[in-house]
């Protein structure tokens, strides 16, 4: 590299480390030589225009920078002056951080979904207030990483984890103050001091770069805080990121990307993981492949354990954080194409549907014995069904419905008329022949569909008064998915949708209400 900033020109990502042994890292990776500079400001670059090389035959240019001072008022000018001088497509704050004991592991790497700035405020006599400051980190970058981290876990010695990280201007090496700060939001999983700075600096110059942080946790921010794992958690989080730009998953630029098309994949999974939807559409799924792929992933697995679902709230609450996301990068995406791929507990993914609400949402099958992901034809032979008990007359009493649906497998539980002893009408839509694999074409999914909406429109016409309708579904998650997204907060009752494990006692051990979002325990 040569001196002198004529030989400096905009750059794909910007790599900025506090301290100098965190560049230092970086030099199994670079070559970190003759630094490159701006006259003007004392900030000295390293930069490559054909540093990074990827899988698929990319190559980003990359420049490195570390700041003079930590903190984040340091870290905020440096980054401003870079953004202007090096117009960065994304940013990436790098080095080490305190991560919280009961979260993360030394060495483990950590991301943030979002910022909180803990700021001194008013001054009492006997304390002193927390200021609090929230960044949000851009969805669509969280959400490449988020994919990469799961989708190539297997063989690593550490974890990637993401949550909120806590930034203050001082290091933390007390538990008792480490405490107080996770006070303010329980599952924040890093503390360090520069990414708020780094972070408000993208967001003020209101331009296309896009900031995350990737650290690698030295220590738990306690009494026992030392330098035993810096080397290590430092070579995990420079492993990682340098894995993340060499897969290719980072497109150069994010406006212009050769005029490709946009699909928003949802790869939805609260049972067994199946490989991510960029490695199906290598294989399986090959129509993808024309398409800019940006996966969003609803990760609920490790909730799951000896058949059942330990915790339906908390895989309640990662969905409703996903759709945020998944919100946000529709508003910035909006003619992007949308596609559901799930295998999840039948609450869930009665939900997702629910709250997506498009009707213009692919979905896509899983084959039980090969666990690929596959596009569903346009016809087959439709097999036949019934819809029993739906009512022909005005019912003028108020009180619940019950919905049965077998699809996959017959419902033959006592527990749904035990849930609803006296129902104001019980309705079963009931294949003639229950079978496994039995949406097998869209042809099929929309019969089953026009069913459902059918039970739909029948109750609201015939029993204004319904208060609750407690669905019971036994049925494949392309039917659960587009299903949901028939129902119309507006005009139906509560839905309680309810989950069926043989493991659970009962069987129906927990339901869903669609509209008030309550997860609702039998005994």
């Amino acid at each position: 590299m040569r001196k002198g900033h004529s030989t400096i020109s905009t750059t794909d990502v910007l790599i900025i480390t506090a301290l100098p042994e965190e560049l230092d890292v970086f030099r199994g990776f670079f070559d970190l030589g003759q630094p490159a500079f701006f006259p003007g400001t004392s900030l000295t670059y390293y930069f490559d225009e054909h540093a990074v090389h990827t899988e698929d035959g990319q190559c980003y240019s990359v420049a490195l920078l570390c700041l003079k001072a930590m903190g984040n008022t340091n870290a905020g000018i440096a980054t401003s002056h870079a953004l202007h001088e090096l117009k960065p497509s994304y940013i990436f704050m790098f080095g080490i951080a305190g991560g919280f004991k009961s979260e993360v592991g030394l060495a483990d790497v950590i991301l943030p979904d979002q910022i909180l700035y803990c700021a001194p405020g008013k001054v009492y006599p006997d304390r002193q207030e927390t200021r609090i400051d929230t960044l949000r980190i851009d969805p669509f970058l969280l959400e490449l990483l988020h994919t990469f981290s799961w989708d190539t876990a297997n063989g690593r010695d550490y974890q990637v984890k993401i949550g909120p990280f806590a930034i203050t201007e001082q290091v933390i090496a007390s538990a008792d103050a480490a405490a107080e700060i996770r006070q303010i939001q329980p599952k924040m999983i890093g503390i360090e001091m520069e990414s708020y700075g780094v972070g408000l600096a993208v967001f003020k110059s209101q331009g296309d770069a896009k900031f995350v942080a990737v650290r690698g946790v030295s220590d738990h921010a306690d009494e026992q805080k030392n330098d035993d794992h810096r080397s290590r958690a430092l070579r995990n989080a420079a492993d990682f990121l340098m894995e993340f730009l060499r897969s290719g998953r980072l497109p150069r630029n994010r406006g212009i990307i050769d005029g490709a098309p946009r699909f928003i994949a949802i790869h939805h999974l609260s049972r067994h993981r199946r490989s991510s939807i960029h490695q199906a559409a290598q294989t399986s799924l090959t129509s993808l492949q024309p398409y800019d792929l940006i996966e969003v992933v609803i990760d609920q697995t490790d909730l799951f354990a000896e058949g059942s679902l330990l915790d339906p709230a908390e895989a309640l609450n990662r969905q409703q954080a996903t759709l945020s996301r998944l919100d946000e990068i529709m508003q910035e995406f909006p003619d992007s194409e949308l596609g559901y791929f799930g295998l999840a507990h039948i609450p869930l993914m009665f939900h997702l549907g629910y709250e997506i609400n498009r009707s213009e949402v692919q979905v896509f099958g899983n084959d039980y014995k090969s666990a690929a992901w596959f596009q569903l034809p346009e016809e087959s032979n439709p097999p036949s069904f019934t819809t029993e008990g739906l009512p022909e007359h005005p019912i003028r009493a108020s009180g619940d419905v019950l919905v049965l649906m077998s699809v996959s497998y017959e419902i033959n539980s006592p527990e749904p008329d035990q849930v609803v002893s006296e129902p104001l009408a019980r309705i079963h839509v009931r294949a003639s022949v229950p079978t496994e694999g039995i949406i097998d074409s869209m042809e099929v999914l929309d019969a089953f569909t026009d069913a459902f909406r059918d039970v739909r429109k029948a109750i609201i016409a015939n029993i204004p008064s319904a208060r609750r309708i407690h669905l019971f579904y036994a049925g494949p998650p392309t039917l659960a998915f587009r299903c949901g997204q028939q129902i119309n907060p507006n005009i139906d009752p509560d839905f309680l949708v309810y989950n069926y494990s043989r493991h659970d006692q009962p069987c129906y051990r927990w339901a869903l209400n669609l509209r008030t979002r309550e997860i609702i325990e039998r005994k």
